[in-house]
């Protein structure tokens, strides 16, 4: 259906979701790395949160290319959402690697990993994102 004014489409919410399985999708790996067991099915569940995680992208770019003002530019969303959606393809290739490659064994301890770096990256970010939304 047309309509002569524009439909307000809130990419927040969009956002919001992605960084939420960005930040699910590391703490699986943070996981996956320290107790290394299961890593097949680990690899999966990563595979599903990365597969869910692409559909909020492509809904994020629908809605960008149907949307004549956006509240940020265009190129900012399109960057932002193109760099969540990089680091969960990211988390997920390095699950699908352990496996396909069958390593048996982390080299280093897991508290000292880039997992775990990861997983507390995307906890601050998705509480940044939150306490920002409350205030406004």
């Amino acid at each position: 259906m047309f309509s002569l004014f524009p439909r307000e489409e809130n990419f927040f919410v969009l956002f919001k979701r992605q960084a939420e399985l960005v930040r699910q999708g590391c703490e699986q790996l943070q996981e996956m790395m320290e107790r290394f067991d299961r890593l097949e099915e680990r690899a999966r569940n990563l595979k599903d949160v990365e597969h869910q995680g692409d559909l909020v992208a492509h809904e994020l770019f629908e809605r960008l290319n149907r949307t004549f003002i956006t509240p940020l530019e265009r190129e900012d969303i399109h960057d932002l959402a193109s760099g969540l959606d990089d680091v969960l393809d990211a988390v997920e290739a390095i699950a699908s690697r352990i496996v396909l490659f069958k390593i048996s064994a982390p080299r280093r301890r897991p508290s000292s990993s880039r997992a775990s770096w990861w997983s507390a990256a995307c906890r601050s970010a998705t509480r940044w994102r939150t306490s920002r939304t409350s205030r406004a």
